[in-house]
């Protein structure tokens, strides 16, 4: 998904980028393409029950010197929210951004893991 904006007479665009979720014994793992992404820029947070995550990447900088003949490599801001139907243990999440993807790490809540019930007799 790509949507343009006009900001400050400067195009913008926004993109929802591609991810992957996998999940294992005790965690989800939410994997975001955001390739050149600049890592200081990057924002992961819940909001209720959605993860919110944003990020952006600048315009490749032509130097003066140079004249620009075709542009194709523009200033991008991601964006992508997930809805998170199962219980998190919100102190443990924890994000990793590297070669342009940004993992994020949900521990699930002790109370959604399964548990057996003993049967008195």
């Amino acid at each position: 998904m790509l949507e343009r904006l006009r900001k400050n007479k400067e195009e913008l665009n926004v993109v929802a980028p591609f991810a992957n979720i996998y999940e294992k014994d005790h965690s989800i793992v939410i994997a975001v393409e955001m390739p050149g992404a600049d890592k200081n820029a990057l924002d992961v947070h819940i909001d209720d029950n959605q993860l919110i995550i944003h990020g952006r990447k600048e315009q490749d900088e032509v130097g003066k010197e140079y004249e620009l003949l075709h542009r194709e490599r523009m200033r991008v801001v991601y964006e992508r929210r997930f809805e998170i139907n199962t219980k998190i243990d919100r102190d443990s999440i924890g994000a990793e951004y590297k070669d342009g993807v940004l993992k994020v790490s949900l521990t699930k809540s002790a109370e959604t893991e399964p548990k057996k019930i003993a049967i008195q007799t």
